[in-house]
């Protein structure tokens, strides 16, 4: 793992209140072209809560790795595997193209949004609530303030909830949700934030890799929204 993951920023991360895991952030992405930051969901606990789920969810939440070691094992390592995250590279990667995940890796950041478990073994699965949304979109823009992307994506639309009121409440100028064609059931958005004068981020929402998910359709999107940031991703 330590070929593909950049650990400098580990120290800014450890001064953000409320980050409990490390995001990935691939060697080649300071550097890159153009800089991609994917914000995934959340992790969730899945597991028998008064059995060994119990422990692992003590473990996961003191695991500062867990993101990253998530994305390593299932992506490169292939030690246990999800929909997820595979599903995400093929609608990031031209097959013909990119055949290694470990090159993906490398150029982008990731991190998930909602920075606590949810419980995955109720019914219904829990879902993130409106604190959570609030709090997620604070650390946001505090990663971003270390990260600076130029393009991020979304993997989920319901993040897109308190876009706007947490923007207007940093003074931060955003352009208008422009709200998309349906692909697979939900509505793809795309907006972008000035930090200052000088630096502005695109923003891309799109449906969460889990299940129901076409990558190519997503692809195509991605490629149409944000061709620049998709042509260095894809780029050897």
């Amino acid at each position: 793992m330590d070929q593909i993951v950049e650990v400098k920023y580990d120290s800014q991360f450890n001064q953000i209140e409320n980050l409990t895991w490390y995001p990935w952030v691939g060697k080649d992405y300071e550097d890159g072209k153009r800089r991609i930051l994917i914000v995934g969901e959340s992790h969730y606990i899945d597991e028998d809560i008064e059995d060994e789920g119990k422990l692992r969810e003590q473990e996961v939440k003191v695991d500062k790795y867990h993101t990253r070691n998530c994305l390593y094992e299932v992506l490169v390592d292939k030690s246990w595997c999800n929909r997820t995250y595979p599903n995400l590279m093929e609608a990031l990667c031209d097959r013909g193209i990119i055949s290694e995940d470990k090159l993906v890796l490398s150029k982008i950041a990731y991190y998930n949004f909602i920075q606590r478990q949810l419980d995955y073994t109720t019914a219904p699965k829990e879902r993130p609530n409106l604190d959570d949304y609030e709090i997620a979109w604070e650390l946001f823009l505090k990663i971003v303030d270390i990260l600076h992307p130029t393009d991020c994506i979304f993997v989920g639309i319901e993040s897109s909830q308190l876009f706007e009121s947490t923007m207007a409440k940093y003074k931060i100028q955003y352009s208008e949700i422009d709200i998309l064609e349906k692909i697979n059931r939900v509505y793809p958005r795309k907006m972008s934030i000035n930090m200052n004068p000088n630096y502005s981020v695109n923003i891309v929402f799109m449906k969460h890799s889990s299940c129901y998910f076409s990558p190519g359709k997503w692809y195509e999107f991605l490629t149409k929204q944000i061709p620049e940031a998709m042509e260095w991703i894809n780029s050897k």
